[in-house]
């Protein structure tokens, strides 16, 4: 198992977000997290990559474990080095940097500058469209671009798995459906994708599994073909 969560408790201030929750992510699987606002999902992205602190939410018990060794009280730049790269909520792009020195900043604990040229060039044939905005300001680019930016970034580390976290957000339908589509490329190369998305017919047509919370719970877990198939799942997140 690459990633493994084992009864997760965190809590906010006096408000449990996670009871007893865990997951798992096997490498080059994309697993989907799905369920309402304020359920849980995100905070499970952020018990697995350090940024639970006392300020913002604390990890009242449970494991994090990658590779079979725990991660839970490593420093987010540490859980980098190990392989973990965030997609965050809202692409969270170098508004007044070049296209370029943000993919360059999702390699700043990497040393080689010929090897990160050749990924750099090898990632953006994923999305060519940004190969002739390598010059432009981040903060002229569409949402969808800043998207295929972001995502740049986080591979750009060569990392075992990425956290995306609501990725199709703002985002038009062509867009999103151009992200889910590279995302199964990504995947499809070994890299696996831990995926919380409100967009629970998407996610589900690109994912292998899927963890359903509730009210920080897990309340079902299966393959996305039978969850596509399950009647409460249906008439909850995907119309019926």
């Amino acid at each position: 198992m690459l990633l493994e969560a084992r009864n997760l408790k965190v809590c906010y201030g006096q408000v449990k977000a996670l009871n007893d929750v865990s997951f798992n992510i096997r490498t080059g699987e994309i697993v989907a997290m799905i369920g309402p606002n304020g359920a849980g999902k995100s905070t499970s992205l952020k018990a697995v990559c350090g940024l639970l602190d006392d300020s913002n939410g604390r990890i009242e018990s449970g494991q994090v474990l990658l590779d079979g060794n725990s991660i839970l009280n490593k420093r987010t730049d540490q859980l980098v080095q190990d392989g973990i790269s965030l997609l965050p909520e809202g692409r969270r792009v170098f508004q007044s940097m070049t296209v370029l020195e943000n993919i360059k900043m999702g390699a700043y604990i990497r040393i080689n500058k010929a090897e990160i040229k050749r990924d750099i060039e090898r990632i953006l044939d994923l999305f060519p469209q940004l190969k002739n905005r390598l010059k432009q300001k981040a903060g002229t680019l569409s949402s969808g671009e800043q998207q295929m930016l972001a995502i740049t970034r986080a591979l750009v580390n060569k990392p075992k798995f990425i956290l995306a976290d609501e990725p199709s957000l703002g985002l038009s339908p062509n867009f999103v459906e151009l992200i889910f589509e590279k995302f199964t490329q990504i995947s499809e190369s070994g890299t696996a994708i831990l995926l919380v998305e409100q967009n629970a017919y998407m996610a589900l047509k690109v994912a292998q599994r899927a963890y359903v919370f509730s009210i920080g719970e897990i309340i079902q877990e299966d393959t996305c073909d039978k969850l596509k198939e399950n009647e409460e799942v249906k008439n909850a997140f995907l119309g019926g």
